[in-house]
């Protein structure tokens, strides 16, 4: 039996989210960057940082640049053990994100299946 249309297009959409779901967006970077952020003024109380929006507008230039990637060292980030105390949802992100940010700053290793 043939489908609609709009059988065809539920489909085509359900393909794309899923596909989406996969990618690591602009977004997704600067929430995974916030939870790192939130995490390191959490394990240091006796220093004053601003919070996450104020200190992300503040970002200028080559300074800014500079924090902005020493922030979140998610090149150090290889399993769930180095993300256990974020909750499931928030780890996932961050293993997620932090592939992405090794593969950039490593040269990647060639697999042994080639």
């Amino acid at each position: 039996m043939a489908r609609t249309n709009a059988e065809r297009q539920a489909a085509y959409q359900k393909r794309k989210n899923q596909r989406l779901a996969e990618c690591v967006t602009p977004d997704d970077v600067i929430e995974a960057v916030h939870l790192m952020y939130e995490q390191f003024r959490k394990d240091h109380p006796h220093e004053d940082h601003p919070p996450f929006g104020e200190w992300l507008s503040g970002l200028k230039g080559r300074k800014g640049a500079e924090q902005w990637q020493g922030m979140a060292p998610f090149q150090w980030i290889r399993d769930a053990e180095d993300v256990e105390e974020f909750g499931p949802e928030e780890a996932a992100l961050l293993l997620k994100v932090a592939a992405v940010v090794r593969a950039i700053k490593s040269p990647p290793q060639p697999s042994s299946s080639t």
